[in-house]
């Protein structure tokens, strides 16, 4: 059986961008020889994208266009899950399937890196290289991968470029996300990375703003909620602990050495106590979320192929 790859591209709007793209994607793939199976995920546009896709031809006959259109505006992240979700009922066992943005900023050169590591990992992820972003951007992505560190121990730099196997993809195709790429790096499979520079959107009019970057972060941080909840956890034991010696402190001071300081000790035991209120109801919020996301998992099918 001929190897083919499979490339899911979640858009909106994308009018003014997606057929070059395609004839992107066909200029720097063609040389390998591949077959490639295009599925563009339409997540309710409102403009031509849909008509400009259909109408569009490539010029090589070793790639297919498939076009699938949410019925209602989901979200990118949801594109992307519905998109796996109708690879996977195509059955089509490929090499690797591909998930990238459709602005143009995940280089469509980077494909060939995918076909050449195909089968040595499971997961293969893209490390951004350089961005040509704004300098608040670039300082705002910086403490982001900082802080994501920091809470959830793992270094991030990379977003939803990547392939994973057919294998990967019966795994997870199931579960819900909304974070994929953050998604990706827990699962159990073997990943590997590769540095890859992004490029300037097609249109040169980007989409991804300081507050849009804020809500990125957040969402690849909610992928590590039962990590970050574990955390709190220890927290709480700790300050449990704290206010123990406290009270120890306070009876041993008062009624023992009788050295006692007035209003300090006081102060400090209501301030851990204050404290340790803020983390029980992190903790019980968190384990709410927890049980949301448990059950927040969308079964039916929400789109409708074109």
């Amino acid at each position: 059986m001929e190897k083919s790859f499979c490339i899911i591209l979640p858009c909106f709007n994308e009018s003014g961008v997606i057929a070059q793209l395609l004839r992107d994607i066909e200029a720097k793939t063609v040389q390998s020889s591949y077959a490639f199976r295009i599925i563009l995920v339409d997540d309710g546009s409102t403009d031509d994208t849909v008509a400009i896709a259909k109408a569009f031809q490539f010029q090589s006959p070793l790639y297919e266009l498939q076009i699938i259109q949410l019925r209602h505006n989901s979200g990118h992240q949801e594109a992307i899950r519905h998109g796996l979700h109708y690879a996977h009922s195509l059955q089509t066992n490929a090499a690797g399937y591909i998930v990238m943005d459709s602005d143009g900023e995940d280089d469509p050169a980077a494909i060939l890196n995918f076909i050449q590591g195909a089968g040595t990992s499971d997961i293969m992820l893209v490390n951004r290289g350089s961005r040509q972003e704004s300098f608040r951007f670039k300082v705002g992505y910086f403490f982001y991968r900082i802080i994501f560190q920091i809470i959830t121990g793992r270094n991030i730099s990379h977003g939803n470029f990547s392939m994973i196997s057919d294998r990967v993809l019966a795994k997870i195709v199931h579960q819900p996300f909304i974070h994929y790429g953050s998604f990706l790096t827990k699962q159990k499979m073997g990943i590997s990375y590769f540095t890859f520079d992004r490029a300037a959107r097609i249109d040169n009019n980007p989409k991804m703003n300081f507050q849009s970057l804020v809500f990125h972060g957040l969402y690849s941080m909610i992928e590590y909620s039962e990590e970050i909840l574990y955390s709190l956890m220890k927290l709480f034991v700790l300050f449990i602990f704290a206010l123990f010696g406290v009270a120890c402190y306070v009876i041993y001071s008062k009624y023992i050495a009788f050295t006692a300081i007035s209003g300090w000790t006081s102060g400090v035991a209501g301030s851990l106590f204050i404290s340790l209120l803020v983390i029980v109801s992190t903790v019980i919020l968190g384990l709410i979320l927890l049980s949301i996301k448990k059950i927040m998992l969308q079964t039916s099918k929400n789109y409708d192929e074109v």
